[in-house]
């Protein structure tokens, strides 16, 4: 298929194929039928010879050939850049590269924009996603990926980091920010809250908290071990008063987060290892929680000035800003 359209007539004729023949492809034992431009993934009953439906099939019209490829004893077959393993119950995917296939990539020394590195090894990462069809697959692809990006040079952070952007890219499911809060006023923003902490109690929070650093998940932020390590000189230094007598900044690990108005319910997301969307409904529960108790709240922190209520009306419900005034 060297002509440009050729992949689209193929697509088209084989389109029409199948529409004319779905009777005599199920009655002949094909259980399954898909196919991608002239290629072709179909399921056969135990009893039927494929070398005698290739044969039929290339009857139907004087322009097709069909030739067929079987399972290998372990039960697995190649299709397009899928790795096919039948099993019981069913079937797992992963990724499939040809034994020709060289890892060679975009070197990591070359003289081109960083978005083509990017591509390069986000590519990779985005056709693992699709395809493996569970964790340990894809954990085992990624393996593979910061195996081929090693072999061109590329430091296991970088791979690792757009590994992380990725997943959560993919895998954060998309919610819709709470403007229904930002533009409520006064009693209106009140009846509100009280109306929304029953849906609330019916869905309480459920996590474990992260115990250990994660390279796929973490990401270190290095200004923020400066100041981590700035605490464990202070720490360290006996001739400086402990604020905190109770916690120990020894051996403490600054991990990245997002610096996006959020930061602190991020923060909190992060070691609950939960995806970005928890930082929202976090923070939607701390407008609720702050506007239906302003008065409780401020009998109990008289130290703070402002005006709570104020403050949660003006800053709390913008999330695209900073928390604090």
């Amino acid at each position: 298929m060297d002509a440009p359209n050729a992949p689209l007539m193929a697509e088209l004729f084989m389109t029409d194929f199948e529409e004319k023949n779905p009777a005599s492809i199920r009655q002949n034992g094909v259980r399954f039928w898909c196919h991608y431009v002239d290629d072709t993934f179909a399921l056969l009953e135990k009893h039927v010879d494929p070398y005698i439906i290739a044969v039929l099939l290339s009857s139907f019209h004087l322009s097709l050939a069909f030739m067929f490829e079987s399972e290998d004893e372990n039960n697995i077959i190649p299709f397009l850049d899928v790795q096919i393993t039948r099993s019981s119950p069913g079937f797992s995917t992963k990724v499939y590269r040809k034994p020709t296939f060289t890892s060679l990539l975009t070197r990591w020394d070359s003289y081109v924009p960083d978005i083509y590195k990017r591509n390069a090894i986000g590519t990779m990462v985005y056709r693992a996603t699709r395809i493996c069809s569970s964790c340990k697959l894809l954990d085992e692809e990624f393996e593979k990926i910061r195996e081929i990006a090693g072999h061109n040079g590329y430091p296991n952070r970088y791979v690792d980091k757009i590994i992380c952007e990725k997943l959560n890219q993919y895998y954060t499911p998309k919610v819709r920010e709470p403007h229904c809060i930002k533009r409520t006023r006064g009693i209106e923003g009140t009846i509100l809250c009280r109306k929304l902490v029953p849906i609330l109690q019916q869905f309480p929070f459920e996590f474990n908290a992260a115990i250990e650093f994660d390279p796929i998940v973490h990401e270190l932020d290095p200004i923020g071990q400066l100041h981590v390590s700035y605490c464990e000189d202070m720490w360290n230094d006996s001739n400086v008063e402990k604020l905190f007598t109770d916690t120990n900044y020894v051996g403490l690990i600054a991990l990245f987060t997002y610096g996006n108005g959020n930061c602190i319910y991020n923060a909190i997301g992060l070691l609950a290892s939960q995806p970005r969307a928890f930082a929202i409904e976090l923070r939607v529960r701390n407008i609720i929680e702050l506007t239906l108790n302003a008065a409780s709240y401020m009998q109990e922190y008289s130290w703070y000035k402002g005006n709570l209520y104020q403050y949660v009306l003006h800053y709390l419900t913008n999330d695209k800003s900073y928390a604090e005034p």
